[in-house]
C-alpha cells in the first residue's frame, strides 16, 4: 500500500511510512551490531576487573603464607682443629629453625 495516505499519529502526510528503506535497514543492522559489540566489551571489561581482583587476593594470600612459613637456615663450615701432631679439618653443619 505504497500509494495510499493513512491518517493517524505519526503518519500524516507520509505515503511510504510502512515501507522499509535500504538506509533504514543499514541503520537497524548497524545499531544491533553496535549493541552486541557494546555488550561484549562490557562483559570482557568486567571479567578483566574480576581477574585483577582475584589476582590481588591471591597475591596477598601467597605473601601471608610465605611470610608466616617457618624459616630454615642451614650452613656448612670447615674448621681447622690443630692437634699436637697435625692439623685436622673438621666439617660442621648447622641448622636453624
Amino acid at each position: 500500500m505504497a500509494g495510499t495516505i493513512r491518517t493517524g499519529q505519526g503518519t500524516d502526510g507520509w505515503s511510504d511510512y510502512n515501507i522499509i528503506s535500504p538506509r533504514y535497514k543499514i541503520l537497524f543492522f548497524t545499531t544491533g551490531k553496535s549493541e552486541r559489540f557494546y555488550n561484549s566489551a562490557t562483559l570482557i571489561t568486567n571479567l578483566i576487573v574480576l581477574n585483577h581482583i582475584l589476582s590481588a587476593a591471591d597475591a596477598a594470600w601467597a605473601a601471608v603464607r610465605w611470610n608466616s612459613a617457618p624459616s630454615l637456615h642451614s650452613e656448612i663450615k670447615v674448621f681447622l682443629c690443630p692437634t699436637a701432631s697435625l692439623n685436622l679439618f673438621q666439617p660442621s653443619a648447622f641448622m636453624e629453625f
